[in-house]
């Protein structure tokens, strides 16, 4: 049985939000094709569900943040 999706919450919600306003002001609020939205809601559903598919596929679902990419590494 695969892992069960949960809608982002907390502050997985505040960045699932903050890079969806992105993503469509950048697209000058047209969908992938083009076309102005006419309804952003369910363009934000949609926007959720995508990121909370990523999430649990790459393992962070219910993550508290990013890992520091550089972590682990030394410079000398």
């Amino acid at each position: 049985m695969g892992a069960q999706l949960m809608a982002p919450k907390g502050d997985e919600l505040k960045r699932c939000a903050e890079s969806f306003f992105d993503d469509f002001s950048a697209r000058g609020w047209r969908d992938s094709k083009g076309i102005p939205l006419a309804n952003w809601q369910p363009a934000a559903r949609k926007y959720a569900r995508s990121w909370a598919t990523n999430n649990v596929q790459h393992g962070r679902q219910g993550s508290t943040g990013r890992n520091d990419a550089n972590a682990g590494r030394r410079y000398e």
